[in-house]
């Protein structure tokens, strides 16, 4: 499964939680559907209410597909845009002007614009998303990051594994250490290629 259609399917899975909750039932229960006309419903993508406060709102929110009978449809998702929302929960009808993309056309998209590890839109952030840059090195040919792999550096072959970029002076000592252990010799830019290829995979990672 490609990386793509994995973060789609947990978004479909996160939806399809919501829409069997308690709070979204009562409020689709209490709310007047038209007898014609496709219809849609929008997911607010904030949790706060936002009139007076000065930070960035995105224009894009989840859609499902509402049925007469008042079953939401969370395999039949879409991207809407350009609406102004400040209630959990909308009901659109389908002849409605907002742009509408699929959503993995928008997943390609954010990753491509925020990295790897990047918030999805519903649910929880994904920590098993591996990440890999090259380094210039005779001994070592890949830095990897792998927020699953615990807090010690490992070395495996010629990739160097870690958890967290923020540790990065732990990593290097890490490093050092391990190459005197094994009578590694490194040429003496090495910790200018480290420090490249480390900086290298924290913009992949933002």
């Amino acid at each position: 499964m490609t990386k793509n259609r994995e973060v789609k399917n947990h978004i479909l899975s996160e939806l399809k939680r919501i829409t069997e909750s308690t709070e979204f039932t009562d409020w689709l229960d209490g709310e007047y559907i038209p007898e014609t006309g496709d219809l849609y419903v929008v997911f607010n993508n904030s949790f706060i209410f936002r009139e007076s406060i000065k930070t960035k709102k995105s224009n894009k929110y989840l859609a499902c597909k509402l049925l007469k009978s008042r079953e939401v449809k969370t395999d039949d998702c879409f991207i809407v845009g350009q609406l102004r929302m400040i209630s959990p929960y909308k009901i659109l009808s389908g002849d409605s002007n907002s742009e509408r993309n699929t959503i993995i056309s928008e997943v390609r998209l954010e990753i491509e614009e925020l990295g790897e590890l990047l918030f999805v839109l519903v649910g929880e952030i994904f920590d098993d998303v591996i990440i890999e840059e090259n380094i210039s090195n005779k001994n070592f040919t890949t830095l990897r990051l792998n927020p699953s792999c615990g807090s010690e550096t490992l070395f495996l072959d010629n990739v160097i594994e870690f958890s967290d970029c923020a540790e990065k002076d732990a990593i290097w000592t890490s490093i050092e250490t391990y190459c005197e252990e094994t009578s590694i010799s490194n040429p003496d830019n090495f910790s200018k290629q480290f420090e490249t290829s480390i900086n290298n995979l924290k913009r992949k990672a933002i």
